[in-house]
């Protein structure tokens, strides 16, 4: 049951992090896009629950070196819909050797444990990920990044309205509880129907704020010259030799993890669980955090 140790484990390593700040360093925002491409691609490619919790631990570790204000935010609802997920999975996915519990039409394999594990260590290492991502970079220096790139300006606008979404609305909702309670309505006591009741306002105002905000960033479009094709970027990408090495760390551990699984395959969780895990990709997974490291934004650039 190593597994499932891992999986409660992160489940409090999230909470717990989201209390600790040794300090806060400024990276590369480069970098750090290079770095959460990274993080996407090695969680959907990897289904190793080992592997999965190497890249969380090295979450862990940036999350508390670098900036990340919206982890406790996200993280937390994270957690309970990765606990929903989890008893959702156990029951429904009677596949597997191995039973535990068989009571009626209910069937609880190891497998079945395994396998939802591996999928909550996936989700909480995106969500965590991008919690990071969206503390240190702002919207303005993703579509200088982006544009830099040459991806098409529709998916520029695309992902980058998609990426502050969650948080900008997670504020706006914090702030008009904040209103709410100051005017005496019970929001947070009471009985479930009074909440309720209490919070219907908070969803009128999130459907205002939301309506403005769209007129607003559709006017800054056009003013910055959307939709036309002829825009130029004009702010170039300039990184020192410690962030060229930064992102050169990232993409050859991309390049491992892809050679990795060419050769040896993923992890097997049916009919029965396998244990083709890899200890030393384990052990790469740690450089992660050095990487970024050396992106470090000092007073020079």
């Amino acid at each position: 049951m190593i597994i499932l140790l891992l999986f409660l484990l992160s489940l409090i390593l999230s909470f717990l992090a989201g209390r600790v700040q040794i300090m806060k360093i400024n990276i590369n925002h480069f970098v750090i896009f290079v770095w959460l491409m990274l993080i996407i691609y090695l969680s959907l490619i990897f289904s190793s629950p080992y592997i999965l919790f190497s890249i969380f631990l090295s979450l862990i570790v940036l999350k508390m070196i670098m900036n990340s204000h919206l982890w406790h935010t996200l993280m937390r609802y994270t957690i309970y819909f990765s606990i929903f997920i989890f008893i959702f999975n156990i029951l429904l996915g009677t596949n597997g050797e191995t039973v535990l519990v068989e009571w009626n039409f209910i069937k609880i394999t190891y497998e079945s444990i395994v396998f939802s594990s591996s999928m909550i260590l996936r989700l909480l290492i995106i969500m965590g990920a991008f919690a990071i991502f969206n503390s240190n970079v702002g919207m303005e220096d993703l579509i200088n990044i982006l544009e830099r790139l040459k991806i098409p300006h529709k998916a520029i606008m695309t992902l980058s309205i998609s990426l502050r979404f969650f948080p900008i609305m997670l504020e706006e909702a914090r702030d008009s509880l904040n209103a709410l309670k100051l005017k005496g309505l019970p929001v947070s006591t009471g009985s479930l129907k009074d909440r309720i009741n209490a919070r219907y306002p908070a969803m009128a105002t999130l459907l205002n704020i939301s309506m403005e905000r769209a007129i607003e960033i559709g006017e800054a479009l056009e003013t910055k010259g959307y939709p036309s094709k002829s825009r130029r970027a004009w702010k170039r990408i300039n990184l020192n030799t410690l962030q060229k090495m930064a992102v050169f760390i990232l993409i050859f551990t991309a390049i491992m993890g892809t050679i990795y699984i060419t050769f040896h395959g993923n992890f097997v969780f049916y009919p029965k669980v396998g244990r083709n895990y890899s200890v030393p990709m384990c052990i790469l997974m740690f450089s992660l955090p050095l990487s970024l490291l050396l992106g470090r934004v000092s007073i020079y650039d």
